[in-house]
């Protein structure tokens, strides 16, 4: 190993650094790219302001990564909306109860979510 350092040319040292600028810049954009999805995401919201659903929670589930989704019914046929919730709200409300949950769309926050006992 010792003998192929020596016969290293400044070019070789100039390609090694010009790789790693490269690779530096690579995460760079990727990081701006998840920044500005993120931020496009919040834009939208504020524009559009928070929607209120009334509905009732269908069959919930827990991820592998210990995140917890409530899934509710949603106006059309078929639709379901599934929104990630803390984990003392997913055991508070069972499947098939009526609620009125307020959420950010395309953020997928919950802002605010009770129950909704005048739903016919």
């Amino acid at each position: 190993m010792k003998n192929e350092f020596k016969n290293f040319k400044y070019y070789h040292y100039i390609l090694f650094i010009a790789a790693a600028v490269a690779l530096y810049l690579f995460f760079l954009i990727i990081h701006w790219l998840i920044y500005q999805y993120f931020k496009g995401r919040w834009k939208k919201d504020i524009e559009n302001g928070k929607n209120r659903l009334k509905s009732i929670i269908i069959p919930k589930h827990k991820t592998e990564n210990d995140e917890y989704i409530l899934t509710f019914a949603g106006c059309n046929n078929e639709e379901k909306i599934r929104l990630p919730v803390e984990k003392k709200v997913y055991y508070e409300y069972e499947t098939g109860t009526k609620v009125m949950v307020t959420y950010l769309k395309y953020s997928k926050e919950v802002l605010s979510l009770d129950h909704d006992e005048n739903m016919n």
